[in-house]
């Protein structure tokens, strides 16, 4: 699968939109095969993981609900800089879904309870927030590369400063989803 968004701004910016995205996949061993720039306009992760169905297992949809919030948030905060309000990073998926069609929809397709996307983008703001270095230079590689596979991702992150604590993330989704009773 590839996913494919249609954003029209700067490749720097474009950039950090797929970091942001390859961080959730790093994050949660999420696989996938490579990230891609080109000057067309068309970008994105190219993974071998299937898109979850609503009756996906909890865990696998709370994640990639994750991966799909995570463009919105890095490249949010990399136009917004350091003085943007976590709670106004990725609100564009909230409001009208913007130019985020393309991950909201596939957001919506999980046919997670009402009410969890914006807790689902608090916790994914927190994980950008808390691993930007990685997200600036996961941005930096494939802003100079336009593909990178992700061996050279993995070595990328091994050299930085990355916090991959999978199970307290997971934990924090899994409770969003029983307090809205899923």
């Amino acid at each position: 699968m590839f996913i494919q968004n249609d954003i029209n701004s700067s490749p720097l910016s474009t950039a950090f939109h797929e970091a942001g995205h390859v961080l959730i996949h790093e994050i949660f061993d999420w696989p996938y095969i490579d990230v891609s720039v080109t000057e067309a306009g068309k970008e994105g992760v190219n993974y071998s993981y299937p898109d979850p169905k609503p009756n996906s297992p909890d865990t696998d949809k709370l994640i990639y609900a994750c991966v799909c919030c995570a463009g919105a948030v890095a490249e949010d905060k990399f136009k917004f800089g350091h003085d943007a309000p976590k709670e106004n990073l990725g609100a564009s998926l909230i409001a009208g879904y913007g130019y985020f069609g393309s991950d909201a929809t596939k957001f919506q397709e999980l046919r997670l309870p009402a009410g969890t996307l914006e807790n689902i983008l608090e916790i994914t703001a927190d994980i950008v927030l808390e691993n930007w270095e990685a997200v600036s230079n996961i941005a930096q590689i494939i802003n100079e590369q336009k593909h990178v596979c992700s061996e050279d991702i993995h070595k990328l992150l091994n050299e930085t400063s990355f916090r991959k604590d999978t199970e307290q993330y997971l934990q924090r989704l899994i409770d969003v989803l029983k307090s809205f009773g899923g």
